[in-house]
């Protein structure tokens, strides 16, 4: 008797040990942001989203969850007065450049803080992004400068743990790849 019930355990943990990890859901709510754009987050586990003031202007912002790994804080900001041609590409790397190198003097980093500015899209979105360490906040961030399809300018910036964008990565595309603004909503 004793041997069967031995068999039967081996066989069970033994069969657990084999199992496919659980696949997480990439389900997605879907917020207005009362900025004239909407934003997909995830909602397995459930981020949450927030319209604040900060610096006087309006900005949205998401968190992670408390049991999310690594914590990660998203911020949007749109700037409607501000716009570009379309298909002005070599006016949005300028505008970049321009906002990269104000970002560095306002946060007091080094040029040697940040990465090298890469093209980017995300959906309907296009421009070029950064990452860099913010000494102030002890944390890395990925800051990104796009403009919709027509031509609005939007900052999109990322703050996680040192050393942790690359794992916060996956659930930045999602958001990121999920804003819509008023006029692209079908």
């Amino acid at each position: 008797m004793r041997e069967i019930a031995l068999c039967l355990l081996l066989s069970v943990s033994g069969a657990l040990a084999h199992a496919e990890p659980p696949v997480q859901s990439r389900e997605l709510q879907i917020l207005w942001t009362g900025l004239g754009y909407q934003v997909g987050i995830d909602n397995d586990p459930p981020w949450s989203g927030a319209l604040i003031e900060l610096d006087g202007q309006s900005v949205y912002v998401i968190e992670s969850p408390d049991a999310y790994y690594p914590p990660t804080v998203v911020h949007l900001r749109c700037y409607p007065e501000e716009t570009l041609p379309l298909g002005g590409d070599g006016l949005m790397s300028i505008t970049a450049h321009v906002a990269l190198q104000e970002a560095r003097k306002r946060l007091k980093l080094p040029e040697s803080a940040f990465s090298e500015l890469m093209p980017v899209v995300y959906g309907e979105l296009q421009g070029y992004e950064v990452v860099y360490k913010d000494l102030a906040q002890n944390s890395e961030a990925k800051l990104a400068f796009v403009t919709n399809r027509q031509g609005q300018l939007m900052t999109q910036q990322a703050w996680t743990l040192p050393g942790k964008i690359t794992h916060a990565q996956p659930a930045l595309t999602r958001v990121w790849e999920n804003i819509q603004f008023v006029s692209s909503v079908r």
